[in-house]
């Protein structure tokens, strides 16, 4: 034991790393007791001196072996190391072989990684009835959850260990405020949106959930290279140039220093990344998403549930996008009629951290679902949706997914809308230096009082969305953001829109329509549940 001893300090001494040459002993110790012969462990790990010998190398109290590291001392450690090294390898089969890079000991019974589970357990156990912040400062905010935690903890018997501790890390900024309301969601799922909308994150550790700052390294990253098909670059339909932007807009995470690399020649996607994302991409391309990604049963009934809800009615005029989510947020609890349990019943509605949180939105529309309505607020703020089982998320570059088997159903919605279009015949017509939205306003109205073939009134004419491409900015004299009036186009107050000169006469909305939009240099585009108007490309 004394030789080997003699050993570990010489090679200590020579400047490499302690904890880098423990885990080695603990690999070459694991080795000593498979079958492979004895004589590979010599001198390197005998497991009865194992413990000790970490103990004694992983100490921080003074070494024996004292003093400057001169170069012949350093030359004689590796020489020392280069000879463990070779008694160990001398016991190896000619297929075996000892990795180039020395990994830290990883045993998945450990108490770490049982506390780390443990905690993990917990987070996706407790629900939270409610959680409600509105400006809350982030500390603030995670202190309510983690009393929410204890409160909540009904499988640990042990008063002294029910809930979580949470800690916020000494660089994260305990102030951001946080405007939040969700109802009935996992614990995991409110701590998540609290730490986005604080650009911060959290990682599980064995006794405790740390937020840290954006920029703090949580998780070692791995490499791995995947045979795709030549189709990878399509998934999801988006114009994507790179596979990093392909794998974001399918929902996967990059954190600093993860890449992703597609091969054209070889059909190869070489990725680097977390572990739980590389799992992410493993299950993307074992669904065969490059052609129909499989939608998860919860994500797809949560759009279904958003589908189901149709608002009979939405009016919002410069209203500040905060204002419109909680608007759009309590219509569908008082709308959600299939949903039997009062607790569970509408949507989560949260919105993303950013400029877009100063957007306002002009919108007019009728007898919308909730899921076109929330895609049409979003745009008009300058970004997309996402999609989680536990809420929408307003702000993000993302398209919302459309509902499962819906495709048939939203085609005949088109189809019912271009007929409209054409058929309705509107008398007479005439703009003059008219605004574009006044414009629009007017054979909206006209669409509704000239359908004959509808017999369902709350259902007549069409609903038009005037998207201009530049999302307006809320003011600070911004008045009732729910209020009644006219249709407006979320411009963000340009003086020089267009205005309308156009007199005609026994002309079908369709093509008066089109005439209005080329005036204005727009076009305009049939959807399922409204016209969306546009600038031309």
């Amino acid at each position: 034991q004394h030789r080997e001893e003699a050993c570990d300090w010489r090679v200590i001494d020579a400047g490499f790393s302690s904890e880098n040459y423990a885990a080695m002993l603990f690999r070459q110790a694991k080795i000593s007791v498979s079958p492979i012969p004895r004589n590979c462990a010599t001198a390197v790990a005998e497991t009865g001196t194992i413990e000790n010998r970490v103990k004694m190398i992983l100490n921080e109290s003074p070494r024996i072996l004292s003093g400057k590291v001169t170069l012949v001392s350093r030359l004689s450690g590796i020489a020392t190391l280069l000879a463990v090294l070779a008694i160990g390898i001398s016991g190896f089969s000619d297929n075996e072989a000892i990795a180039a890079d020395v990994a830290e000991p990883s045993n998945p019974g450990t108490p770490a990684d049982e506390g780390i589970a443990a905690i993990e357990q917990k987070l996706k156990n407790i629900s939270i009835p409610s959680v409600e912040f509105s400006k809350t400062p982030l500390r603030n905010a995670l202190a309510f959850l983690q009393q929410k935690s204890v409160d909540l903890d009904a499988t640990e018997p042990d008063p002294a260990r029910k809930g979580i501790d949470i800690i916020l890390d000494a660089d994260a900024a305990g102030d951001t405020p946080i405007t939040l309301r969700m109802t009935k969601v996992p614990l995991i799922e409110a701590l998540r949106y609290t730490t986005e909308l604080a650009d911060s994150k959290y990682k599980v550790e064995p006794k405790a959930v740390v937020i840290l700052i954006l920029t703090s390294p949580t998780a070692e990253l791995y490499t791995n290279v995947f045979q795709v098909s030549p189709t990878f670059m399509n998934i999801g339909g988006h114009d994507a140039k790179t596979a990093l932007e392909v794998l974001t807009h399918a929902g996967v995470t990059f954190p600093q220093g993860g890449s992703a690399i597609y091969n054209r020649e070889t059909s190869q996607l070489i990725v680097r990344n977390t572990e739980d994302q590389i799992e992410l991409i493993e299950a993307l391309l074992d669904s065969g998403s490059d052609q129909a990604a499989a939608m998860d049963p919860e994500m797809e009934a949560y759009l279904r549930r958003i589908e189901s809800i149709t608002l009979p009615s939405v009016e919002l005029v410069d209203a500040p996008i905060m204002d419109a989510a909680a608007f759009f947020q309590r219509r569908s609890v008082e709308l959600d009629v299939d949903e039997p349990d009062p607790a569970k019943k509408g949507i989560n509605i949260v919105v993303a951290s950013g400029g877009i949180r100063d957007a306002v939105v002009n919108l007019k529309l009728t007898d919308v679902p909730l899921g076109e309505a929330l895609r049409y607020t979003a745009e008009l703020a300058g970004g997309g949706l996402r999609v989680d089982e536990s809420a929408v998320v307003i702000g993000y570059d993302k398209s919302t997914p459309r509902s499962p088997g819906g495709l048939a159903a939203a085609k005949a919605k088109i189809e019912a809308n271009e007929k409209k279009l054409t058929s309705i015949v509107i008398p007479h017509l005439e703009f003059v230096e008219t605004a574009l939205p006044d414009a629009l306003e007017f054979l909206q109205q006209r669409s509704v009082d000239l359908d004959i073939n509808e017999p369902d009134t709350s259902k007549k004419g069409l609903n038009f969305v005037l998207d201009t491409g530049r999302p307006k900015k809320r003011e600070a004299s911004a008045g009732d953001p729910l209020a009644g009036g006219g249709f407006d186009s979320g411009s963000g107050g340009d003086t020089r829109e267009p205005t309308i000169d156009l007199k005609l006469s026994n002309i079908t909305l369709a093509a008066a329509l089109k005439y209005t939009c080329d005036l204005a240099g727009m076009e305009y585009i049939v959807e399922p549940h409204n016209i969306l108007i546009h600038p031309k490309p």
